[in-house]
């Protein structure tokens, strides 16, 4: 039973440990089972223990009665009563034979309750053994398992695409993280757009009215005296053919 035990739990380690059918729980009934066996070997011991005793007793009563039956025939004999010592010796052969067969049982019983206590011995033995190795096994399980899980993640990690995938997935979250930020923004960014725009035609109607000032500044102020005279000599002249012409500033007064 110990051995198909240690086979199962090899079978568990090379395997993989079932959900169901863990080491401990493997462990804990099989030490049921021995404890289990355990329990009626002893009680078997203890059955025939107590028969080998009550065969032990009876031949110590069956001997008694054999020296009884012989004093019995010995007075007789010494009464003159042949006939009642005939009759003692004949129960006292009855007695001999009686306690000749229980000796007989008894040497069977005692064989008998020596195997069971052998067969005790060694149940109880196997339950001293498995109660050293059951946490050794336990462990060893354990281990087992924790190095197949780190195995398993380990092989279906995939290296580097593993890692990609990894990143592609942050990536994606991070974009998506972006686009909820840009959707909320959404319409301060456009109320900063239309100020933008307010701004610039701002800054055009004040270079259109700078303009527009300086050319009524200019239409406003007179004409230089310089430039009327010379303007109405030019228009006095008969014609082309005069190189130059002196012309004095008049003043206004």
């Amino acid at each position: 039973m110990f051995g198909r035990l240690m086979n199962v739990i090899k079978g568990l380690l090379n395997q993989g440990i079932s959900k169901v059918e863990t080491p401990e729980i493997l462990a804990e009934q099989h030490q049921m089972e021995l404890e289990s066996s355990a329990k009626q070997l002893k009680e078997a011991l203890i059955t025939a223990i107590t028969a080998e005793k009550a065969l032990e007793q009876k031949i110590q009563k069956d001997s008694e009665d054999v020296a009884t039956w012989q004093k019995r025939a010995e007075l007789a004999i010494t009464k003159g009563d042949e006939d009642l010592a005939k009759q003692c010796l004949q129960k006292r052969q009855e007695a001999e034979q009686g306690l000749a067969h229980l000796k007989t049982q008894l040497d069977a019983q005692k064989s008998a309750t020596k195997a069971l206590r052998e067969r005790n011995n060694e149940q109880e033995q196997k339950l001293r053994d498995f109660a050293t190795k059951k946490k050794d096994m336990i462990a060893r399980a354990n281990a087992s398992t924790a190095t197949a899980k780190v195995n398993d993640l380990l092989s279906s990690s995939g290296g580097s695409s593993s890692l990609d995938k990894i990143e592609d997935k942050i990536r994606a979250t991070e974009l998506r993280n972006e686009a909820i930020a840009d959707l909320r923004a959404g319409g301060d960014k456009a109320l900063e757009d239309k100020i933008k725009e307010l701004d610039a035609t701002s800054d055009l109607d004040s270079e259109l009215l700078k303009l527009k000032m300086k050319v009524l500044e200019q239409k406003d102020s007179p004409t230089p005296k310089l430039i009327e005279v010379r303007e109405k000599e030019m228009k006095a002249l008969p014609g082309p053919g005069i190189d130059a012409v002196t012309v004095e500033e008049v003043d206004e007064k």
